[in-house]
């Protein structure tokens, strides 16, 4: 499994782990634990590349229940989902399969050299924990608290630090309005409950979304 994934410092104590063009993930590191927010599709090794940036124990948390975003979990002993994602989590998207699949049909992140055969199955049997809105993981000097945001996925969430940071999934990707990112979410729950909550975020939020460019204002990607 690669072990060469890239790795940029956004802000103090808080990297992008970048699946190689294909999913954004984030390290988020406190004083006594960490927070990794996605774990991409796995077809790398994420555990051995946050371990790098930080001895302290790493708990992982997804925005969503899509396989790009929780298809690494096999790497970890459990992972946090909101649980409107679990109740219909399909758990093949975790599957050896699922990310064999995703790799064949993934140009940007093909064209690094991956082949399907360097997609192995995980270590672990994951313990799936559901979580609600509101939920806070206490880092240690750092808390990230969790927004329930539903219309991607029922579960869709984002991850807040105070007002500094704002971890979107793909409830918000640069490039691409909020409505075209649904891939058979709810679009009316999007628009009722989601899209009122963005508006009341100030604009100068710095954003860090689940693809493409990241570290903008909020402003910006919207």
């Amino acid at each position: 499994m690669r072990s060469d994934l890239p790795v940029t410092e956004l802000a103090e104590n808080v990297y992008l782990l970048n699946e190689f063009d294909g999913t954004n993930c984030y390290l988020v590191i406190g004083s006594e634990k960490a927070l990794l927010i996605d774990c991409g599709t796995g077809f790398c090794d994420i555990r051995g590349a946050a371990e790098k940036l930080t001895d302290l124990p790493i708990t992982l948390a997804a925005t969503h229940g899509h396989g790009d975003h929780i298809g690494g979990a096999g790497q970890f002993e459990e992972i946090y989902i909101h649980r409107a994602d679990c109740e219909r989590l399909n758990k093949a998207q975790m599957s050896l399969l699922f990310r064999k699949a995703f790799l064949a049909s993934n140009a940007p992140v093909k064209s690094h050299g991956f082949k399907t055969s360097d997609v192995k199955p995980g270590k672990y049997k994951t313990k799936i924990i559901p979580m609600d809105d509101g939920h806070i993981f206490d880092l240690g000097g750092k808390s990230v608290r969790v927004k329930h945001t539903p219309g991607h996925s029922r579960g869709s969430a984002c991850y807040c630090i105070g007002a500094q940071a704002f971890f979107s999934g793909d409830t918000i990707v640069p490039g691409c309005a909020v409505i075209t990112r649904l891939r058979g979410g709810d679009a009316a729950v999007l628009g009722e409950q989601t899209v009122p909550f963005l508006r009341t975020l100030p604009p100068e939020l710095t954003l860090y979304p689940g693809h493409g460019r990241c570290g903008m204002s909020l402003g910006e990607g919207l």
